[in-house]
């Protein structure tokens, strides 16, 4: 009874059913054996006519049973020795495997195994979890016998496959598709053989068949088998990082070779250049496997090596193919060494150079729009965490207009935007996204825009996240041009509850535009300089950062002082002026950072188009800051002494981006004169003036009081209007300074300044006009003051600025007593003004 409950018992019946699992395979292992026993053993001849006169699916079952010869008998170095499998048979197969390994294949007779038939060298690729050589114990008699035998069983289905190649089993004539899935088949067991744990003389052999596959049905990779494509360059790479320079060498040839005949085929190899960013991608997401682990340092070898061979290869040197493999090999290069920066500036404080990184990987993923689009969506998080809401929402624009790129090129539907033409008013950077023609022929038929995002549903996800990012951002005009992306898609699906709150959506943005005015501020701007060697590649490179609005000089200079100063320490120096840098006088050991605030750049053309605050921060790619300066060496000198140097930044795309720092591409620098710089100040005045009385009204028609009577003090107080007094008075009065050469120039710079002069006159009489309706009765003191202190300055510039005419006119007015109601304006006008 005991034994009888022994039996029935839980780990019995565990015990007795591993047992049969391990019998199933041992039988598996003896008739697969007896299969590779018989493909080693028969006449080639008398296998080809057999094969020649088999039926596909035959031929389909013998490919089969060959592949999983291949994975039965796949060397296992981990694998440990047991003694209790299949007890009753073992002598069987000791007997039948000892006559399995006793002859040689034609393969194995060129090339045995580590030149010996005991201490064989393995690699597992990058498979193992050491990148190193593995030894196979020459003390455990059973792994050198499986050792042996997964040897064996490679070369004799490497055997097979040529002979079945030499049959015609694979082909009918010009029946190219009854041979596409046989060949198929046999690409199968060529790519199970190169993910596999084989030696470094078998490995030579199956990349020397893979070729020669490849050659014979060049179809099969390049026009029908997209998965199979993927997989070998992933494969092909795979073997491109491995330690065994043997193989290296190998995969660098196979792929050289797949791309060259997918060249010559179609006149580019878009479709291998596609694969192997992809194969890359993937490869660098297998990194954080240790198991999976592979070198970049003998993948970027392997890279350039492929490059010299396209620069050597006679055959292709005066086509544009050695410069496309160039571009493809730096490419992949560039993605592996932001991917590696990626991961070691993740700890660090600066977000912004995370943003660059995650950028360019993204552009080094261009072709591979699923994997570019992932990049863009981690740039979108990243840009959310920081507060960049309007960057944030550039990343989920972009994307879009790079899925309705594919898109449009798959399927034509009039619903949908027309590519990414269609997203230019939204940002005029997305151009960017699209297609090059050469690089994407069939984006369906290359696996492109398969995903999920390559879709309506996918779109208008993406849409609809950005036009809510906007609107956190007050871009309230771009959450219209959005909507009207969105609006037409749900129109044609009759989705009226979107549609709906699209629109109320709107009416709140439209209203927020209204009550705002121009209180809106998007940003501002500061140019920053980095100097030294410590920088690397951004040594004498020049940013315009785009950060929060209302960031204040001091705050982005304290933050990057910090962050540097960490990363340098004492080798780190932070200038605060905007002065010129002389490369020569300083330590290029040593890291400098310079920080200038900059604003805007606008043509004057460009002003009358740009009449909103929106406009001016929106598609902006030029900035501008202004040094001081005089001749004696001061930054700071007399009004007539003063000069200054206007410094016109260009970037490489314009604010907003999916960045938020552009490196600046060009430098325009502009010396003015001192009565050019006197007359930008009255010009800056005047502007100051016209935002407050006209255009900075409110909706109910009424000033801001506060910023009127600042600027009214700041005007015509008695401390600060000696300025405007010493201007008119050094360029107007009848000892102005003028130049040895008095040129037209010079003439228009004069006319400019007393037109600048009277304006001035102008805003300050309405400005006291307007303070007078306004004030309370305790202030009536104060605006005789400002009254009193306009009539003494209009006196005193009179002479300068008005003709015999106007200033005889005005002194009849001012004999009496000062009367705000009688008008200067029309005696102060250019019409009046006869030079």
């Amino acid at each position: 009874e005991s034994g009888e409950q022994n039996m029935n018992s839980p780990q019995s019946t565990l015990t007795r059913s591993n047992n049969k699992g391990q019998i199933l395979k041992f039988s598996t292992r003896t008739l697969l054996l007896c299969v590779l026993s018989i493909l080693k053993n028969c006449d080639d001849e008398l296998l080809k006519k057999w094969w020649s006169t088999m039926k596909p699916s035959r031929i389909t079952t013998l490919i089969s049973i060959i592949k999983l010869c291949v994975s039965c008998f796949e060397y296992d170095p981990n694998r440990k020795s047991s003694n209790k499998i299949a007890e009753k048979s073992e002598q069987a197969k000791v007997e039948l495997e000892a006559m399995f390994i006793k002859g040689r294949t034609r393969h194995y007779k060129q090339a045995s195994v580590d030149g010996s038939g005991t201490g064989s060298r393995w690699t597992r690729g990058l498979r193992s979890n050491q990148n190193k050589t593995i030894e196979v114990d020459t003390g455990d008699e059973e792994a050198v016998e499986d050792s042996l035998i997964c040897a064996e069983t490679s070369i004799i289905t490497l055997d097979t496959i040529e002979l079945l190649v030499e049959s015609g089993s694979l082909s009918d004539g010009d029946n190219v598709n009854l041979s596409s899935p046989l060949v198929s088949k046999i690409l199968d067991v060529i790519l199970l053989m190169m993910s596999s744990n084989q030696s470094i003389h078998v490995m030579k052999m199956v990349f020397a068949t893979q070729r020669s596959i490849i050659t014979k049905f060049p179809h099969i990779i390049f026009e029908e088998e997209t998965d199979q494509c993927s997989l070998l360059c992933y494969h092909l790479l795979r073997h491109c990082a491995t330690f065994v320079a043997e193989v290296r060498e190998e995969a660098i040839a196979s792929i050289y070779l797949l791309m060259r005949q997918n060249y010559e085929s179609v006149g580019s190899f878009s479709r291998v250049k596609i694969q192997l960013t992809i194969a890359l991608s993937r490869l660098r997401s297998d990194s954080t496997d240790t198991s999976k682990a592979c070198s970049d340092t003998y993948l970027k070898k392997s890279l350039i090596t492929l490059e010299n061979y396209a620069a050597t290869d006679a055959d292709v040197f005066k086509t544009r193919f050695p410069d496309q493999v160039k571009e493809v090999s730096k490419n992949l290069r560039d993605i592996m060494r932001d991917t590696v920066r990626m991961n070691e500036v993740k700890k660090d404080k600066d977000s912004a150079m995370r943003i660059d990184l995650m950028y360019r990987i993204a552009k080094g993923y261009q072709n591979s729009p699923a994997l570019r689009i992932t990049w863009l969506k981690s740039m979108a998080n990243e840009h959310e965490k920081n507060g960049a809401k309007c960057e944030a929402a550039m990343c989920y624009i972009h994307a879009a207009a790079l899925i309705s790129e594919y898109m449009y090129m798959v399927e034509y539907q009039p619903q949908m935007p027309q590519g990414c033409i269609a997203y230019a008013k939204i940002s005029p950077n997305v151009l960017q996204e699209c297609a090059i023609i050469d690089d994407v022929l069939k984006p369906d038929e290359d696996g492109m825009c398969t995903g999920g995002e390559f879709s309506e549903k996918g779109l208008i996800t993406l849409l609809t996240r950005s036009a809510k990012l906007l609107m956190d951002a007050n871009m309230y005009e771009s959450v219209d041009e959005v909507y009207n992306l969105l609006m037409a898609i749900h129109q044609d699906n009759r989705n009226y509850e979107d549609m709906c709150e699209m629109h109320k959506n709107l009416t709140n943005a439209y209203e927020k535009i209204h009550s705002m005015g121009k209180k809106r501020v998007m940003g501002s701007y500061f140019r920053v300089a980095f100097y030294g060697e410590k920088f690397n590649e951004l040594d004498g490179v020049t940013m315009i950062y785009k950060e929060k609005p209302f960031t204040k000089l001091p705050e982005i200079a304290q933050r990057l002082q910090a962050l540097y100063q960490e990363q340098f320490g004492d080798d780190f120096e932070f200038i605060a002026d905007s002065k010129r840098i002389d490369r020569d006088l300083i330590d290029p050991y040593r890291a400098y950072v310079q920080v200038t605030f900059v604003e805007p750049y606008f043509d004057p053309f460009e002003k009358k188009y740009r009449k909103v605050d929106f406009e001016e921060t929106f598609n902006v790619n030029r900035f501008y800051y202004s040094t001081p300066f005089t001749h004696a060496g001061s930054a700071h000198g007399a009004v007539g002494d003063q000069f200054k140097r206007l410094t016109v930044l260009t970037t490489e795309c314009s604010f907003p981006y999916v960045k938020n720092r552009l490196e600046v591409v060009h430098i325009q620098e502009t010396v003015m004169s001192p009565i050019e710089v006197a007359t930008e100040d009255m010009l800056r005045k005047n502007q100051e003036f016209d935002g407050v009385l006209r255009s900075g009204k409110g909706h109910d028609g009424k000033v801001d009081v506060k910023m009127l009577q600042m600027l009214i003090q700041g005007a015509i107080g008695t401390t600060v209007n000696q300025g405007p007094l010493e201007i008119i008075e050094t360029f107007l009065g009848s000892n102005a300074r003028k130049p040895d050469v008095i040129n037209d120039r010079y003439l228009k710079c004069r006319s400019r300044l007393r037109y600048q002069c009277k304006q001035f006159l102008t805003n300050c009489k309405e400005a006291l006009e307007e303070n007078k309706s306004v004030i309370a009765l305790n202030q009536a003191d104060y605006q005789r003051e400002m009254e009193e202190n306009l009539r003494r300055f209009t006196l005193a510039v009179a002479p300068h600025i008005f003709n015999c005419q106007a200033r005889e006119k005005l002194g009849k007015v001012f004999d009496k007593t000062f009367d705000p109601d009688n008008s200067l304006t029309r005696t102060m006008s250019m019409d009046n003004y006869q030079p």
